[in-house]
């Protein structure tokens, strides 16, 4: 499964990072960043595929990415972590899940399908991409591990709670730029 992470309130961006829009490499329209993150993750091969929004986002997020499963976390301000359990809360269990930041849609589909695979291959273990040394997103959970993690943010996030929580993390390296480009603004939209 997929769990896209699109509720944060996007402050420095000026509004919710899903709805910014960039030009997808593929079709060369303009979609918005929750649009273009959904079909990585499809055509990188993750299913089922549902995103988190803020209660407030919801028709607009809908009305933006038709046939895209939505979940709602009902008090985001509690953060990434809270925005994971409403996705896996909405979700029937699975061996893991891609967990995909709405601001990182530089990433490409074949950098999904590795990641896919690097997990199936120890469905134990998390698997974290990195590009020239340094760690980026989607990760993938196994399903267990992601339910028992906290469903507020710590200090230290996501990564933290990995920590805190006894995982097994394999870095996969791949030669894709996007896991490091967090997008915090339309101006950063460029080309991919």
């Amino acid at each position: 499964a997929c769990v896209i992470l699109a509720a944060g309130a996007g402050r420095r961006a000026g509004g919710p990072k899903a709805f910014l829009q960039l030009r997808d490499p593929g079709s060369g329209a303009d979609v918005t960043f929750l649009a273009r993150v959904a079909r990585v993750a499809r055509d990188g091969g993750a299913s089922p595929i549902l995103a988190v929004v803020r209660p407030q986002d919801r028709d607009h997020a809908a009305a933006a990415t038709p046939g895209l499963a939505l979940a709602v976390n009902p008090d985001p301000e509690r953060g990434m972590l809270s925005s994971l359990r409403a996705g896996l809360d909405a979700l029937p269990p699975m061996a893991g899940v891609l967990v995909f930041p709405v601001d990182h849609p530089h990433l490409r589909p074949g950098t999904v399908r590795s990641l896919l695979q690097a997990f199936a291959s120890d469905p134990s273990t998390v698997v974290k991409p990195s590009f020239d040394g340094r760690g980026g997103h989607p990760v993938v959970l196994p399903w267990a591990l992601a339910e028992s993690l906290p469903g507020a943010d710590i200090p230290g996030g996501l990564g933290a709670a990995l920590r805190q929580a006894g995982a097994r993390v394999a870095t996969l390296a791949v030669d894709d730029p996007g896991v490091l480009r967090n997008m915090n603004g339309p101006r950063e939209a460029g080309p991919s």
